[in-house]
């Protein structure tokens, strides 16, 4: 038997079996027998009480955890439940014999227990539709709310709500019926809640159907009094304290001690679908890699051909070639020395979502000033000036911080290829977390295009120009990212760029209120 199996048995079947429950259950049945025998005001005031307490109960806690539900129909109910509590509790006021409304006879208590009956009935065959879609339970309160009002103004001040009650004669046919009306609504209730039932625990579901079963059963015991005082009157009540016993345990006992049964129970069924999913995901990122380094070795075969063939062109008959078709052989080596990169940095940004992160304490300027001096080793025609903040630390994956800066300070010697003074700078913004920068007076970019900048293969500016394939910028979002931080760019168009990142998720910065004009 699963972990599952097992929790919701837990629930249905108390540690020492049903019968000590069902003995007490019987023993407290018995007694509110006795009491009803010797004063019936004093079991009706407390069977109506301990219904009323429950309801109240009911609404309080949904009303108090309702930004924390998945599941809504606990709080459908809540919000329900507050008000059929409030017309049971004048219910009970109204009763004959408690004296609290003078010169109203038993038909006024009958007519609001059949109100509340039909309110209580309606929410719990309309709540199922509410398991899965939100609602805004201010609204729902205020529905609740406007249809109680009718419901008092309707009895007590318009006098207009049918009789339910006449002395002497019993029941009137009204009252009859919509016991029969209310019955049938509960059976659909529940037929309504089995066909929803994967949403709850088992546990729930069984506390619920017998709720609306004792509730159907209560029902019929009321269609045949003819004293408010007879024994069917008694039955009555007491199979509603069963009713709402159940609606307590299903709701409030079940769902707050096992919260995964109801509250949270869609919850973990999406917790488990993710892990499965990241589990297929995981397989399929192994097998795109695979496929990726297969693909790059097969098109590197034909790369190299075709490179090494245009090569032995130009040395075997380079006295028969004229200069334009030198020009040709030229640029197809160009384009398959560019295809290489192209490759060679798709696999670069491929290892980067995979490769494993070994963070450590990193001197960052260090980092910055080594690699700068390695790209610059290549660039002898170049003069580029750099202003390093010393000694700022962080902590991070070494490898992988290491190819995001070679890509931001690539760029930046790149595209200050034509400032008079190329400068890049190198620092960190104090403002209550570390914001790295590098900026430089290179050629800039229009803001307007900015969210294209760290997506693949998005280029800016003239690839003749400023060569290139669009690869870098999305490698230093995914390092980026993946360390947890944030990273974004100001530029303006002959007048520079600079690029601003954080690293760790306890940056959560506005980037808009940290970036300073350039």
């Amino acid at each position: 038997m699963s972990s599952n199996n097992s929790g919701n048995h837990e629930s249905l079947v108390p540690k020492y079996g049903y019968v000590p429950v069902i003995a007490g259950g019987i023993i407290i049945l018995v007694f509110a027998v006795i009491i009803s025998r010797e004063n019936y005001l004093l079991f009706h005031g407390i069977t109506e009480t301990f219904s009323i307490v429950i309801a109240f109960t009911i609404f309080v806690i949904a009303w108090n955890v309702r930004r924390l539900l998945d599941n809504q129909y606990i709080l459908f109910i809540g919000i329900a439940y507050l008000f059929v509590g409030v017309l049971d509790l004048i219910h009970l006021l109204s009763y004959k014999g408690m004296g609290v409304f003078p010169g109203n006879d038993a038909n006024l208590s009958t007519q609001l227990w059949i109100v509340s009956r039909y309110l209580a009935s309606v929410s719990l065959l309309v709540a199922p539709f509410f398991i899965r879609r939100r609602f805004y339970a201010g609204i729902v309160f205020w529905c609740y709310f406007v249809v109680t009002a009718l419901i008092f103004i309707s009895l007590f001040y318009w006098h207009n709500f049918p009789v339910a009650y006449i002395e002497g004669s019993g029941l009137t046919p009204f009252k009859v019926i919509s016991e029969y009306v209310i019955s049938f609504v509960l059976f659909c209730a529940i037929l309504i809640l089995l066909k929803f039932r994967n949403a709850f625990g088992r546990g729930v579901v069984q506390y619920l159907i017998v709720a609306m079963a004792a509730n159907i059963t209560s029902e019929m015991a009321f269609t045949l009094y003819v004293d408010v005082y007879g024994i069917a009157n008694v039955i009555g009540h007491l199979l509603a304290v069963i009713s709402f016993y159940f609606i307590y345990k299903a709701l409030i006992e079940t769902g707050l001690s096992k919260p995964y049964n109801l509250l949270f129970r869609n919850l973990k069924e999406s917790e488990v679908k993710l892990a499965q999913h990241a589990a297929e995901l995981e397989t399929s990122n192994k097998e795109l890699e695979a496929f990726c380094y297969s693909v790059s070795h097969d098109l590197r075969a034909p790369l190299r051909s075709m490179d090494g063939y245009s090569q032995l062109l130009l040395e075997d008959y380079k006295d028969k070639l004229d200069e334009q078709g030198k020009r040709y052989i030229a640029n197809i080596q160009e384009s398959s020395a560019e295809m290489s990169q192209l490759i060679d940095d798709l696999l670069k940004l491929s290892r980067i979502t995979r490769a494993d992160m070994n963070r450590e304490n990193i001197d960052i300027s260090d980092l910055v000033s080594r690699i700068f001096k390695k790209l610059m080793k290549n660039k002898l025609d170049r003069t580029v000036a750099i202003n390093i903040t010393p000694g700022l630390q962080t902590y991070g994956d070494n490898n992988l911080l290491t190819v995001m800066l070679e890509n931001l300070i690539d760029n930046a010697i790149k595209y200050t290829a034509g400032a008079d003074n190329a400068q890049i700078s190198f620092g960190v913004l104090r403002n209550e977390t570390p914001v790295y920068y590098l900026r430089d007076n290179g050629a800039g970019f229009d803001m307007k295009y900015v969210d294209k900048l760290f997506k693949p293969f998005q280029r800016l500016h003239d690839e003749k120009q400023f060569p290139g394939n669009g690869i870098g910028l999305a490698i230093v979002q995914r390092v980026i990212s993946r360390h947890g931080g944030k990273v974004w760019a100001e530029g303006e168009v002959g007048k520079g760029a600079a690029f601003y990142f954080t690293l760790g998720r306890e940056y959560d910065i506005d980037p808009v209120s940290i970036s300073p004009t350039l």
